[in-house]
């Protein structure tokens, strides 16, 4: 049973292995909700599972994933077997040890959880908009606010495939904040866009941009 990676790693979604969506009301022996599979993946199975899941909210690349699974073997959390196939190069698969559900367990159940930092460019670029102009600012919202439309239905999808699923229930909140995000993101653009628009009718007098960024309060340090 191949599932996510413990924290002392670094990134907790490195192993995640392809969900099952089984009641989580009934749990598993050990008194705990079995809501994994038991099949276990190579990393290019490994990799697919997490691009069509975990990686909409935490993204990982293809070599991360291959970098960190050696490694979880060698520290007992992973077990790996190698498969001889006839047509195609020979695999190495992998599941979860005991000693890796547990891991993963304590990590689930520590509540401490970090700060959300995010770093957004094309708000560092609205920043010093001044430099770029508003033909260049427009263009840079335009082009992300039809990124952002093709998430929202992308998200609705996922979410229609879902409700018919009552005990993904935990799967489709992670959805639904995606979707929530993206359209709260399109809302934004359009807002600012329209906000260009009734700036470029008003004259506005300069701004001592320092002087204002000294009267903000700080960040409180994560």
């Amino acid at each position: 049973m191949l599932s996510a990676m413990p924290p002392s790693t670094t990134t907790p979604t490195t192993s995640i292995c392809r969900r099952r969506c089984q009641s989580t009301d009934a749990p598993a022996a050990g008194g705990r909700p079995e809501n994994t599979s038991d099949t276990p993946m190579s990393g290019y199975d490994l990799t697919t599972a997490v691009h069509r899941s975990v990686a909409q909210f935490w993204p990982i690349s293809k070599s991360q994933i291959y970098k960190e699974l050696p490694r979880l073997e060698a520290d007992g959390l992973i077990a790996g077997t190698d498969v001889s196939q006839d047509l195609l190069p020979d695999k190495r698969v992998y599941e979860t040890t005991d000693a890796g559900l547990a891991e993963f367990d304590r990590w689930l159940a520590d509540g401490e959880l970090p700060p959300m930092l995010s770093r957004m460019p094309e708000l560092l670029k609205l920043f010093f908009g001044d430099r770029m102009g508003d033909r260049a600012i427009r263009s840079m919202l335009v082009a992300r606010r039809a990124s952002e439309t093709t998430a929202i239905a992308r998200f609705e999808d996922v979410l229609a495939h879902l409700d018919a699923v009552p005990a993904a229930r935990y799967v489709r909140a992670t959805a639904r904040y995606g979707l929530l995000a993206a359209r709260a993101y399109v809302e934004w653009v359009d807002e600012t866009l329209a906000d260009l628009d009734r700036k470029l009718s008003a004259s506005t007098p300069d701004v001592d941009l320092l002087e204002f960024i000294r009267a903000v309060p700080p960040r409180p340090a994560p």
